[in-house]
């Protein structure tokens, strides 16, 4: 059985994934299993500040504001 903490971290991690608008790193992640919810964060601060630091920050506020109402 696996715990409500960890799904809720897998869930925040695949939604991060597949949110990245550039598909090589997407698909890259995507294949690694031993992904954990804080690399994934990790690699997509870095794929989107490289393409546009406006987005990348609203990325970041809309993952915050999702992880803020699953917390509830």
């Amino acid at each position: 059985i696996i715990s409500p903490t960890i799904l809720r971290e897998e869930l925040i991690r695949d939604r991060i994934v597949e949110g990245l608008q550039d598909v090589k790193p997407s698909e890259k992640l995507q294949m690694d299993l031993s992904l954990t919810l804080q690399t994934a964060i990790n690699k997509a601060r870095q794929n989107q500040s490289v393409r546009s630091p406006k987005k990348f920050f609203e990325a970041v506020l809309r993952i915050h504001q999702r992880h803020q109402k699953l917390k509830r």
